[in-house]
């Protein structure tokens, strides 16, 4: 598999997951559209860069997410309200294991066992989570519903500014 030093997320990218190298350094298996590459970088090392190339930060990110849904454990941010990026972690983010994923690439979540789900993209790709698919529709509703309420505070601060 390709791997590359950098990268920032864009919005045909589905996922992103951790892996751990033969000498415990963590980098990411990037999903973009049907092409997967390296990164050799961790997952959250490549947000907070994506994060600051759109001119935010990833703490903001997830201080905003707290503001619009309340304090919750692992929100989910936007990236980008222009380009439709909003993404949820599927653990803690701070875990050498969180897997990130984007809201508007995912076909659907079912179960695949007792403890893992299968994520269907709407390109046609899957990936085995080793989460409960009941959780992680809970963080995909939680996503829709920070995309939805973002959408509407942008429309009304469009319409004040129309005025």
């Amino acid at each position: 598999m390709k791997m590359i030093d950098s990268y920032i997320l864009t919005s045909e990218t589905l996922y992103m997951k951790p892996e751990i190298d033969s000498n415990d350094h963590v980098r990411t298996m990037v999903q973009e559209g049907k092409e997967s590459f390296l990164v050799s970088k961790s997952p959250k090392r490549i947000l907070e860069e994506t994060m600051k190339y759109y001119g935010f930060t990833l703490e903001g990110a997830i201080n905003g997410a707290k503001a619009v849904l309340g304090n919750y454990h692992m929100v989910p941010i936007v990236i980008s309200a222009p380009l439709n990026m909003y993404w949820f972690p599927t653990q803690s983010p701070a875990s050498d294991h969180c897997i990130w994923m984007s809201l508007v690439h995912i076909e659907d979540i079912v179960k695949f066992d007792y403890l893992n789900s299968i994520v269907y993209f709407k390109v046609g790709n899957s990936i085995i989570i080793n989460k409960k698919a009941s959780r992680l529709i809970n963080k995909q509703q939680q996503t829709a519903i920070l995309k939805v309420r973002t959408e509407q505070r942008l429309a009304k601060t469009n319409a004040h500014f129309m005025r």
